[in-house]
């Protein structure tokens, strides 16, 4: 039985592959729920949640066979506890690029501050909530296309479907050659972005939308070549405005650079741990 105290905690959702230390961090503020490891994707990041799902306003999209055969318990309490409904995708998964990321697309809630040109200043706040647009950077040939609503069943439809996820939204997605966009960017409350893919960041550029390009690497990444080659989206997470860190993003050769956008776009870094960055497949807040 769930404790009403822990009923009315803001819901985490991370994978097996973060450490103790974190996932401690997560549970003493947050209700913690662990999404067990998915053994069709490789070894090294099968316990990364940002490969296993993606949120996009209030749909969960999943695989089929990982919601029926490994993690429908856990996904039915994320469902449950945030209000979301579920759209099962009928792929399967791959221990190697493109079959592991067809879901790790990167959804943001853009300010209207940073919508272009043609902006009105001078609206209210509730307003500017009401403005926001999601923007979901995504790979055109790895990213499955129920997803990006590039699918026949969805073309007509997934923009409308968005829309009523984000009453006031207006979608768009920005393809990118990065297949692991949930990895490769961490957002700010205003939807600013950090990466150090310089892809995302001319195509964040080109739609208006901030970006601070940072040196690749220097984030724990095991099983990867010097385990060293990690993202700063797949360490992080943004919870309101707040951006919590596995690890001290100080530890980053940028970190001061980090801290100070973070700070320039509304958002308060949080570091869950000390220690070097780790990527442990992002910290999702539904």
């Amino acid at each position: 039985m769930i404790s009403m105290a822990k009923q009315n905690k803001t819901i985490a959702v991370a994978g097996s592959a973060f450490t103790e230390d974190v996932r401690t961090a997560l549970a003493e503020e947050f209700d913690l729920i662990l999404l067990p490891p998915d053994p069709r994707l490789p070894d090294a990041v099968s316990g990364h949640a940002d490969l296993s799902v993606v949120i996009l306003g209030d749909e969960l999209l999943v695989r089929e066979d990982y919601y029926n055969m490994t993690a429908r318990e856990e996904i039915d309490r994320i469902l449950m506890s945030a209000g979301l409904r579920i759209s099962t995708v009928s792929k399967i998964a791959g221990k190697s690029y493109p079959l592991d990321c067809g879901l790790c697309a990167k959804a943001v809630y853009v300010a209207p501050a940073f919508t272009g040109p043609g902006r009105k200043p001078g609206s209210s706040a509730d307003e500017t909530a009401e403005k926001r647009r999601i923007v979901i950077f995504a790979s055109k040939t790895a990213t499955y296309p129920e997803v990006t609503g590039a699918a026949p069943e969805y073309s007509s439809s997934c923009k409308e479907r968005l829309l009523h996820s984000h009453e006031g939204c207006l979608p768009e997605v920005i393809f990118v050659n990065q297949g692991y966009c949930a990895c490769a960017a961490a957002a700010c409350a205003d939807g600013a972005l950090i990466t150090a893919d310089r892809g995302i960041a001319s195509a964040a550029f080109r739609a208006g939308i901030p970006c601070l390009t940072i040196r690749p690497g220097h984030i724990l990444l095991p099983g990867y070549g010097d385990g060293d080659g990690g993202f700063i989206g797949g360490a992080s997470g943004l919870c309101g405005d707040r951006l919590y860190f596995s690890g001290d993003p100080h530890s980053h050769p940028d970190g001061e650079a980090i801290c100070d956008f973070c700070r320039e776009h509304g958002t308060e870094v949080v570091p869950l741990t000390g220690g070097k960055l780790f990527d442990g497949g992002g910290i999702i807040f539904p």
